[in-house]
């Protein structure tokens, strides 16, 4: 008998008290989240509380954020949020055990765009969010196809997911599938295909939320396809086919590096077929300490900063220079290259600085300071078909551009304030 007394006290507890406390904890980290997004500049965060009972409440987050163009009014987004409190949460898809679950409906407000539109998107927009014991939050956002005709123009975008996980508030894995959309105009068919993308990415220094976090991680993004096509000729103004850009960035020693590379298969426009576009950027030594406290004076600038403000940014920036350059960091174009029916162009290009040869306090220093070395070439046919012919005749005449087999080579360097082409100083 004893025992089945503590089995039901056990029981209430479950069911009758943590409720409440998970309730409390969900509103503390409402409130956690809007106080740290509360220190980037000219960012808006509210939250508001109604309707919070025992089991289940309602949460109204407003965030208010520039779009950067003076002229256009702050976006506003207003999230609504009903949310269950665990640990047993019941749902469509039954019994679920958590923290507390909510599902949000959207309101955005001020982006420029035709305000059916935007309607149309609120309308479709909803997501549900899952809180787990750990405070973990795994969340899943949909928009639904929208197809209407306004003003002419008929849309028929196909539905989104994202899916989004934070895990012990350093990492974060996201997820976006999109369908795409055709836009219908009196002239035009403009379509874009599916997109997808993905990111992995761990905090490695601060706090997730805050403006001074930095994350290392990997991601990628894909883009099927563009075209926009005349309708009385029905001829393709422009194509661009399997779009994707990848990279990943890492920390050392305090010191990061990144790298990003850019893939275009094939890319017609004006008459031209452009193929297997490539550009790998790759930047080293870059250090933490001095990257954060770039994000800290840039997160310091207000929405529109006067002359003075502007200036005091400028020395502010260059004021780290030293510190930036004493790690030796670099940037690399390892590689930008196509083809095309003429032949394919090839380059690629380093750039540094000579920390010795720099003072911040004279800021034209730098182009003594640069060191710079690119090759280049391209077929001689492939520049000529851009109009290109007289202009590169005159540098092949003063020996910067060297003509060999059809092709044009090229050899750029920068040191000591001097540039060479093909090792002829040119003036500038």
């Amino acid at each position: 008998m004893k025992k089945l007394s503590i089995i039901v006290a056990l029981c209430a507890f479950v069911i009758l008290i943590l409720p409440k406390i998970f309730g409390e904890l969900v509103k503390h980290q409402y409130q956690t989240v809007a106080a740290q997004f509360a220190h980037r500049p000219n960012v808006t965060v509210t939250n508001q509380f109604t309707d919070w009972h025992w089991f289940n409440g309602k949460a109204m987050t407003k965030i208010i954020l520039p779009l950067g163009n003076a002229k256009l009014p702050p976006l506003t987004v207003v999230i609504n949020d009903s949310i269950s409190f665990g640990p047993l949460i019941w749902s469509k898809n039954g019994f679920t055990a958590a923290l507390a679950n909510s599902t949000s409906t959207f309101t955005v407000d001020g982006l420029p765009i035709n305000p059916e539109i935007l309607t149309l998107f609120n309308h479709s927009l909803s997501a549900s969010t899952t809180y787990t014991f750990g405070m973990d939050v795994l969340s899943s956002m949909q928009i639904q196809p929208i197809n209407a005709t306004i003003s002419n123009v008929h849309v028929a975008a196909k539905a989104m997911t994202v899916n989004l996980m934070i895990k012990n508030r350093k990492h974060v894995d996201f997820l976006l599938n999109w369908g795409g959309m055709q836009i219908n105009t009196p002239t035009l068919t403009q379509q874009f295909g599916v997109v997808n993308v993905e990111s992995h990415s761990t905090v490695v220094q601060g706090d997730i939320y805050s403006p001074q976090a930095l994350s290392t991680g990997d991601f990628a993004m894909s883009l099927a396809s563009v075209a926009v096509e005349a309708k009385t000729t029905q001829k393709k103004i422009m194509l661009l086919n399997n779009m994707l850009i990848n990279g990943h960035s890492r920390v050392n020693k305090q010191l990061m590096s990144m790298a990003v590379n850019y893939k275009i298969a094939q890319a017609n426009f004006a008459q031209h077929v452009i193929k297997d576009i490539n550009l790998s950027l790759l930047m080293d030594n870059f250090s933490v300490e001095v990257l954060q406290k770039i994000e800290q004076i840039s997160n310091s600038i207000p929405k529109a900063p006067s002359h003075q403000q502007s200036q005091q940014f400028v020395t502010e920036i260059f004021g780290l220079a030293d510190e930036l350059l004493a790690k030796k960091p670099t940037i690399r174009i390892k590689n930008f290259s196509l083809s095309t029916l003429d032949g394919q162009l090839t380059s690629d290009m380093s750039f540094a600085v000579n920390e010795a040869l720099f003072n911040a306090k004279n800021p034209k220093s730098i182009f003594k300071a640069m060191n710079i070395v690119g090759n280049g070439q391209a077929p001689e046919q492939l520049l000529a078909s851009f109009g290109l012919s007289p202009m590169i005749e005159q540098y092949v005449q003063h020996g910067f551009i060297a003509k060999q087999g059809g092709l044009l080579k090229l050899r750029l360097t920068m040191q000591h304030g001097q540039l060479k082409l093909n090792d002829k100083v040119l003036p500038y």
